[in-house]
This record gives structure tokens, C-alpha cells and sequence, in this order.
């Protein structure tokens, strides 16, 4: 249609670096693409932490959301000690 505008969001300035990462005994943990596809698990984000991937103890990767818990948790529970 003629004379229609497209709309754009809105953002506010970040003053402050927010990243998804999550803390594993004091470690980042960092996001990573698991394709076990061929092994019958599918494909989902898992975590790897300093190169490793985390897994559980039948050596299946651990989902991104079960490891761990966010840098925004960590750093309260930083402030309260």
C-alpha cells in the first residue's frame, strides 16, 4: 500500500553488557549447538565449559536451561555475601 510507514522498535541505551552465560562452580558456562541427531537425541543448545561440554552421568549433553544458574543469580547472590 502506498504511502505506508514501517514501524521500528524502540531500545533503550544498554549501559551495561548483558550476556546469556551461565555459572557452573564459579566457571562460565558457555552456550554451544549439541547435533546428536545421528545418536537419536536431537539437536539443542547445551553448554561447554572451558571446551568440554557438560554432560550428565549417562554422558548425554545437559540442556543450556539445567546447567547451572544465570549471571544475573550469580551476581545477586554475589551482592548479599
Amino acid at each position: 500500500m502506498a504511502g505506508t510507514k514501517i514501524k521500528t522498535a524502540k531500545i533503550g541505551s544498554k549501559k551495561e553488557k548483558i550476556t546469556g552465560h551461565r555459572i557452573l562452580n564459579g566457571k562460565e558456562v558457555v552456550p554451544v549447538l549439541y547435533y546428536g541427531k545421528p545418536l537419536g537425541y536431537g539437536k539443542y543448545i547445551s553448554g561447554s565449559v572451558n571446551g568440554e561440554l557438560v554432560c550428565d552421568a549417562n554422558g548425554k549433553p545437559v540442556p543450556y536451561r539445567l546447567i547451572g544458574i544465570s549471571d544475573k543469580e550469580f551476581a545477586g547472590v554475589n551482592e548479599t555475601l
